[in-house]
């Protein structure tokens, strides 16, 4: 049931402090990340697979001062829990009604909206990013 929604289960989050990360694309040879300029990127990533999921905003807060801070650029999080499907987020909310794919719970989704606004007041960009499994 849930295969249909792979691609929107993972977001890329890109942490880019205070100037725009550049725009992206996969290189020529098809084995790394540049820039529309050709510049080699390079992805410095953590994977919080369940950040929206568990953490509550002020939790949220702390980890991705601290990943900016230790020069990470990127976080890989999904939008739907992994496991502990049937279990609320921190707020008690549900990311499915009845775990309808078809049927998405707005609150659940306004906190997933709310973690990248705060993270893009601190200059922070994030970008959707396809299931690589």
């Amino acid at each position: 049931m849930f295969g249909r929604l792979i691609p929107l289960l993972l977001l890329g989050v890109t942490i880019c402090g205070a100037e725009p990360l550049p725009e992206l694309r996969v290189a020529a040879d098809k084995r790394h990340l540049e820039t529309v300029e050709g510049q080699p990127f390079f992805l410095l990533g953590d994977t919080a697979w369940e950040l929206f999921h568990r953490l509550t905003r002020e939790e949220t807060l702390v980890y991705l001062d601290a990943r900016q801070q230790q020069g990470f650029n990127t976080v890989l999080a999904v939008a739907l829990a992994e496991f502990e499907f049937d279990k609320p987020n921190a707020y008690g909310e549900m990311p499915l009604e009845n775990n309808d794919p078809t049927k998405p719970r707005e609150a659940y989704f306004q906190h997933i909206d709310w973690v990248i606004g705060e993270a893009a007041k601190r200059g922070n960009v994030y970008r959707p990013a396809a299931d690589l499994g």
